[in-house]
C-alpha cells in the first residue's frame, strides 16, 4: 500500500524520497544485483579451489568470472 504524508495526501505524487524496495523494483536493477552477489560468491569459490589444489581450475574461472562482472556492470552502466 502506498501511503502518502499529510502534505501529499490529495496530490497524485508525494515529496518524499522513494524506499530503497521500491528503487529496486525494475526488472533491470533485479537482474543486475542477483549477477553481481552470484558473481561474487563464486570468486569466493575460486578461493576454495585454490586451497585444495586445483590451482588451475581456481585460476581460470576467477578470470572468467571477473570478466563477466566487468562486461555487464559497464553495459549495465
Amino acid at each position: 500500500m502506498n501511503r502518502r504524508c499529510r502534505k501529499c495526501f490529495f496530490k497524485k505524487v508525494c515529496h518524499k524520497k522513494p524506499s530503497y524496495k521500491a528503487w529496486l523494483k525494475t526488472y533491470t536493477k533485479k537482474a543486475v544485483t542477483a549477477i553481481l552477489v552470484i558473481a561474487l560468491i563464486d570468486l569466493q569459490l575460486s578461493y576454495v579451489l585454490a586451497f585444495i589444489g586445483q590451482v588451475q581450475i581456481a585460476e581460470s574461472l576467477s578470470s572468467t568470472i571477473a570478466t563477466t562482472i566487468v562486461g555487464v556492470m559497464v553495459g549495465y552502466f
